[in-house]
């Protein structure tokens, strides 16, 4: 092997004599990256290119040791990892949906999802490439430990269509892709985001994945114009009570499908430019689910569309996706309790947080929380519904206060050095809080006490004054 600059590129001849010439799979390894004990870290980094002139056919990423290992989740997780392409200068391949950094072409999370395209497609790459990577990293380990992000491409030089991908996502291209599910609207309510996307030019769809969180019931994707007909679904799949994303101590997120459809067709789905399709997210809206997403990698072959509108769908269309006796197909409900370190650094369940109660008699006094030194100065609060608090991000290191568990969803953007997060509370019941970047130290719990002049007002009016978190 050789090492270059911090990456490590392997190349791996898996085809017969007469084909290697044309078509090899080439292993990269990004990082070290350093994950912290019980600590949730988000590389965005330049990363190594293949170099090649040609085109990759599929693409999966993991996370390895120094070795290549794989790490089994209950170390360090992989929650999501996505690739964008820059191009081979600026303004070559263009942003689409949000990204800050080029054409987003590959992604996957806890799904463990592959990009795989039919035979004939394939995703240009050039020598010349520069490549991001953003990833979140997710340590259930109370040792610290580097990783790697693992990535293989399958690549030819041989001619093939070039395919195109788009990010649709539910929500708007030009805000943050996750949004939370309020929850409390009834036993088997549905919560379902929906977004158009405009199709720049002719095209056809001949692949696609999705990436869901916990809570999803599906994705799907729909021709308005054709009567709504569904054009794919990824209906998600979850592991049995006994799968190790269920079974991973501390619980420090609700855990996401273990795996979602991916669609393939040689033929193709046909798209009109200037033609509409919906992407729509169905989730659970018993409860609440922080922070969801609904995002649709869709893979098009832009060439001249010669079927009649509303044509038949292809009949070699194919959704793959894991099947197994003890899986489950509609989301678990998952509670996330507040968890700490015992004195021999054992994670331990605690049912309130340590700290003095600072009681607010009224909704006029507006309480404001300092964030600062890797702690919320003020942990314990008791509040009449209709108060608005403010959390003040004092500290330079970054943080984020979120909803582990209670009544209603919420959180903040990733904040620091001055900024500013507001909320108004409406519902009464108790909101236990912590950093999910710092889960194990930084701990809040805030009652909303009842209050009849509020109750029935809606739980929304919340502000945050800084920078939203970084696009997948």
């Amino acid at each position: 092997m050789k090492r270059l600059a911090g990456f490590l590129l392997v190349l791996v001849f898996v085809l017969p004599a007469a084909a290697q010439a044309r078509d090899r799979t080439i292993s990269i390894k990004a990082g070290p990256f350093k994950v912290g004990a019980f600590e949730t870290q988000r590389p965005k980094v330049i990363v190594k290119t293949p170099r090649i002139d040609g085109y990759i056919t599929r693409m999966h990423a993991r996370l390895v040791d120094a070795s290549g290992t794989p790490i089994t989740i209950q170390k360090v997780m992989l929650h999501h990892v996505v690739f964008l392409n820059r191009g081979r200068f600026a303004g070559d391949r263009t942003t689409k949906c949000g990204a800050r950094f080029g054409e987003p072409f590959y992604g996957t999370g806890e799904e463990n999802q592959s990009l795989d395209l039919p035979k004939g497609y394939g995703y240009r790459t050039r020598p010349k490439d520069k490549w991001k990577m953003q990833a979140m990293l997710m340590s259930h380990s109370p040792k610290g430990r580097k990783v790697f992000i693992e990535y293989r491409m399958r690549i030819t030089k041989r001619k093939l269509q070039p395919v195109t991908p788009y990010w649709v996502r539910v929500t708007n291209c030009r805000n943050d892709p996750s949004y939370s599910v309020a929850g409390g609207r009834g036993r088997g309510a549905v919560d379902i985001r929906s977004r158009l996307f405009q199709m720049p030019a002719d095209g056809y769809i001949v692949a696609g994945g999705a990436h869901l969180h916990g809570g999803a019931h599906d994705i799907t994707l729909r021709q308005p114009g054709c009567r709504g007909r569904r054009i794919m679904g990824s209906d998600p799949t979850y592991g049995p009570p006994d799968h190790i994303s269920y079974n991973v101590k501390p619980v420090l997120h609700e855990p996401g499908p273990i795996n979602t459809a991916w669609y393939m067709s040689r033929k193709g789905v046909g798209i009109r430019k200037g033609e509409v399709i919906r992407a729509s997210a169905a989730y659970d809206a018993e409860v609440q689910h922080p922070g969801v997403m609904g995002v649709w990698h869709i893979y098009v072959a832009h060439r001249k569309v010669r079927e009649p509108r509303c044509a038949a769908l292809p009949g070699d269309a194919v959704e793959k996706k894991i099947e197994g006796e003890n899986l489950r197909h509609s989301p678990p409900k998952v509670h996330v309790p507040l968890t700490t370190l015992s004195t021999d650094r054992v994670p331990t369940t605690i049912a309130h947080p340590e700290g003095r109660l600072n009681y607010f008699g009224s909704a006029v006094e507006r309480p404001e929380v300092v964030v600062d030194e890797g702690v919320f100065k003020q942990v314990n609060l008791s509040i009449p519904a209709g108060t608005t608090v403010s959390w003040l991000f004092d500290d330079p290191v970054p943080h984020k206060v979120s909803i582990a568990n209670g009544p209603r969803a919420m959180g903040s953007p990733t904040l620091a050095n001055g900024k500013r997060y507001t909320r108004r509370f409406t519902v009464p019941g108790v909101y236990q809080l912590f950093c999910y970047l710092h889960p194990m130290t930084m701990h809040q719990e805030l009652t909303v006490r009842p209050d009849d002049a509020v109750a029935a007002q809606p739980d929304e009016g919340e502000e945050a004054v800084g920078f939203a978190d970084e696009p997948y």
